[in-house]
């Protein structure tokens, strides 16, 4: 019964696993991907180990008992620190911290891991974390509870660090995902209480399984709201920006605030004629130019560059007047000038221009913006193009 209550149990959390390691594998170029489909690697080890342990405890493998015992304890909470540690990672990756890029620093945060594996490795001699008596029966090394303590530390950590995300990012969206970060502890940390009082009970592979899943969930409706070619949010990005400014400014506006939210469209003159005289590769190469000369405009300004559509750019910003979107429309087209002034260009980029400012009587609709600004947009095409001829692309 035991073993097959572990069996099942524990094969929950490989398909879970698995399904999550199919998807990650995908992307797989992506560090935080990479990251990702390890700790769920690990957390697959973990569920091996305990359906060896199992056996083992119930006598399946009655020579070499001790070898048996001691190596499927050595699998399960190796792969328990190595889990630990990846998904620590992974956070701190995601949360773009600065030393993750450092491999120095990476190597320095994996000390308390290796910390536990030499503990690990060594408990067959030192007993450090568990002893295998002659007859196979297990016991609790003394310092056990420092391999937890640690492996519980690289558990907590992000979810410090994404509560203090939490409390200052405005994105409802963004919001949910670092939610889902702080909560993923909470599973497994329950169940392993559980487990440390009761040691027969297989909750941690499980409890790991679920909360990943939930993560993977929470992130992957995050990575929609990505444009894959620019890295810049996309429509469905922009709504949630949108959405999530309207409702912080409602608030500060009723306490004496004056901003509103305004949104600005640039629309590339001709893409499609580029892309059919010059190839999609030229096309694409473009829309990230004009990527990098909206940013080099705007770094001065406080605003959210998303890719709308094909040729059209949306920047999302706070105005306290209209003559801001103004002025950071001159701001665009002074840089774009300087682009175009380049020597031996093919061609020249034209730009049109449409702006909305949010009105009381959109009551919180995002798309309510996004129609104004699309409706100027359009009456602006015939007389708001910079247009410069160039190089056969009128």
């Amino acid at each position: 019964m035991r073993f097959a209550w572990y069996l099942e149990v524990n094969a929950v959390s490989v398909a879970l696993l698995l399904l999550i390691l199919h998807r990650v594998i995908s992307n797989f170029k992506e560090f935080k991907d990479r990251l990702y489909g390890y700790t769920c690697a690990y957390g697959i080890i973990m569920a091996i180990g305990d359906v060896y342990w199992i056996s083992v405890d119930l006598g399946y493998f009655e020579n070499h008992i001790v070898l048996h015992q001691y190596a499927a304890n050595l699998i399960w909470l190796l792969g328990l620190d190595a889990a630990a540690f990846f998904w620590f990672l992974f956070c701190e990756v995601l949360s773009g911290v600065k030393w993750t890029k450092s491999r120095k620093c990476i190597i320095i945060s994996n000390l308390p891991a290796n910390i536990n594996v030499l503990l690990a490795l060594t408990s067959i001699k030192t007993g450090w974390l568990f002893n295998i008596a002659e007859d196979g029966s297990y016991s609790r090394g003394p310092l056990i509870y420092v391999y937890f303590i640690i492996c519980v530390l690289y558990l907590l950590y992000p979810t410090v660090h994404g509560i203090i995300m939490l409390r200052t990012e405005p994105s409802y969206r963004k919001r949910g995902y670092i939610a889902a970060i702080i909560s993923y502890p909470l599973m497994p940390l329950i169940c392993g209480s559980v487990q440390m009082v009761h040691p027969g009970m297989p909750l941690i592979t499980i409890a790991c399984a679920f909360s990943l899943m939930i993560c993977f969930a929470a992130l992957r409706s995050y990575d929609v709201e990505t444009d894959a070619l620019t890295g810049l949010k996309n429509k469905n990005g922009m709504l949630y920006v949108i959405e999530s400014d309207i409702f912080r400014l409602k608030h500060k506006n009723a306490a004496g605030g004056t901003k509103q939210v305004a949104l600005l469209l640039v629309d590339i003159d001709r893409l499609s004629r580029i892309n059919r005289e010059f190839g999609r590769t030229e096309g694409d190469g473009l829309i990230i130019k004009m990527k990098e000369v909206l940013e080099e405009a705007l770094s001065d300004y406080s605003c959210t560059i998303s890719r709308f559509n094909g040729d059209c750019f949306g920047i999302v910003t706070n105005v306290v007047y209209v003559g801001e979107l103004n002025e950071m429309k001159a701001s665009i087209i002074k840089k774009l000038s300087e682009y175009n002034a380049q020597p031996n260009l093919r061609y020249t980029v034209s730009i049109a221009t449409g702006q909305a400012v949010y009105l009381p009587d959109m009551k919180g609709n995002p798309m309510a913006l996004l129609s104004a600004a699309e409706k100027d947009l359009k009456e602006n095409k015939g007389n708001d193009r910079q247009h410069i001829r160039r190089g056969g692309i009128a």
